[in-house]
């Protein structure tokens, strides 16, 4: 199995809005109230707030892609554009989610990989992201990857205030 991964673009607006937000509410759905998760979904994932993230300097986004179907994605930022400014020579991985249908085949694995790599090519001393306490596979994959908790901070979705731990590991 060959995964690709490239780059997104401005004419890649509406694919990336589906992916994001299908992931999202797949991953999420369950645990949480669907209002809330429609507010999110609304809020955070619509065409104008993605536009405006692709054109952010020192920020990407990139498609995971398997036979030239997008199976997820992941969202990097580095330097004045991460979400939370204690790791100053890191990279943040912001999003990182992979279609309900693909998972368990390597493509997580595969993202986090190129994230890596990345992080390397900038000169990175590290990696972090946020993820919420309640996500116990997404904690396991990367306890794996050697991430280790280092804070918290809310993530608010929709009106519920909730907790993400802060994980960080090493280059």
């Amino acid at each position: 199995m060959t995964i690709q991964i490239r780059n997104v673009t401005t004419a890649d607006l509406e694919e990336l809005q589906k992916i994001c937000r299908l992931t999202f509410a797949a991953t999420f759905d369950q645990d949480n109230d669907p209002a809330d998760l429609q507010k999110y979904l609304d809020e955070a994932y619509n065409i104008e707030v993605l536009r405006q993230e692709l054109a952010q300097e020192q920020s990407a986004y990139f498609f995971a892609l398997k036979d030239s179907q997008i199976v997820g994605y992941l969202k990097l930022n580095w330097g004045h554009a991460q979400s939370e400014l204690d790791w100053p020579q890191a990279l943040e991985i912001q999003r990182i989610y992979v279609h309900p249908e693909y998972q368990k085949q390597g493509i997580g694995q595969a993202l986090f990989d190129f994230a890596l790599k990345y992080a390397h090519d900038l000169a990175c001393e590290g990696i972090w992201l946020g993820v919420w306490e309640h996500n116990k596979n997404a904690l396991g994959f990367y306890r794996h990857l050697g991430f280790k908790q280092a804070g918290a901070h809310t993530f608010v979705l929709g009106n519920d205030r909730q907790t993400d731990l802060l994980m960080y590991r090493d280059i």
